[in-house]
């Protein structure tokens, strides 16, 4: 109940500022001190998908609750985030090369898209091309079914356990995104066409 309030107040606060926004060749995202990230192609991913998911984003003492709505296919990421009720916040698009974003301004420029981005490839990509985009003097990815965990030094610099709920903690920076699947659909990349398959 809370969380929905303030997410009411927010958008109240947000209604009068729309903004759209296009990050050319923003391809390198910081991780941490000294570790960076390559945002990857949608084509890396290996299929098509579709999901609705549940998001709890927990900073410091702030807790917010809303809908992400993901696709993938081999030419765009399309990102779109709402609030509990159905309102949108934002959309982001990327191409691997542009990253856009548009939607209430103050929530755009909270949300960091490119980060949010980084975030969702590190969690869901493959492991191998995970570990390839992450630059950093000494990087290691630890991975089972269960979790995967992104060393830095040979000290936790992210955790990711998989499970009902995907949580996602950024351990340097403070904050944890849990997420529960909704509803989800893949299939695989056949000439450019998004085939979906129960």
């Amino acid at each position: 109940m809370q969380s929905k309030l303030t997410f009411i107040t927010c958008l109240l606060l947000f209604i009068a500022s729309c903004s759209t926004r296009q990050v050319q060749q923003h391809s390198t995202i910081d991780l941490a001190n000294g570790v960076s990230f390559e945002l990857q192609s949608p084509s890396s991913f290996g299929k098509n998908f579709i999901t609705t998911q549940l998001a709890t984003i927990e900073y410091q003492e702030q807790k917010h609750e809303l809908l992400f709505q993901l696709e993938i296919d081999q030419q765009r990421i399309i990102l779109v985030g709402l609030t509990p009720s159905g309102t949108r916040l934002f959309t982001i698009i990327s191409d691997g090369n542009t990253v856009q974003a548009d939607g209430f301004k103050a929530v755009v420029e909270q949300i960091k898209p490119e980060y949010l981005l980084a975030d969702m490839q590190i969690a869901l990509w493959p492991q191998q091309i995970i570990q390839a985009a992450v630059q950093a003097e000494s990087v290691s990815i630890k991975h089972n079914t269960d979790s995967r965990i992104l060393m830095v030094s040979k000290k936790p610099l992210i955790e990711i356990n998989y499970s009902d709920i995907l949580v996602y903690k950024h351990l340097e920076r403070g904050y944890q995104i849990s997420i529960q699947t909704l509803s989800s659909e893949e299939s695989a990349h056949i000439d450019g066409d998004f085939d979906k398959h129960e």
